[in-house]
């Protein structure tokens, strides 16, 4: 019985007979239209992805290697006599 008064209260429904005077205590957690709005507005988004292979740039004893990724544009570092990896993670 208690089970169906927490899924009725859980779902907005009306309480099963005999269990208006159970009280649940729930916490404070945001709603899950909350949630699904910062994760659309950028608040919890995060893109994880490959990067790919843009060009490169020698200066000095270092190359600065460029890629375009989801999120934007990336570059790396590396020794000058090094190749540039194809592919990157973001």
């Amino acid at each position: 019985m208690i089970v169906l008064a927490m899924m009725a209260l859980a779902y907005g429904l009306p309480a099963a007979a005999g269990t208006e005077s159970m009280s649940i205590i729930t916490e404070d957690k945001p709603s899950t239209v909350d949630r699904l709005e910062s994760f659309i507005f950028g608040e919890e988004f995060k893109v994880a992805g490959t990067c790919f292979s843009s060009g490169e740039q020698i200066s000095g004893l270092n190359k600065i290697c460029f890629y375009d990724c989801v999120s934007g544009g990336k570059a790396i570092t590396i020794k000058s006599t090094s190749l540039c990896p194809l592919t990157i993670r973001d």
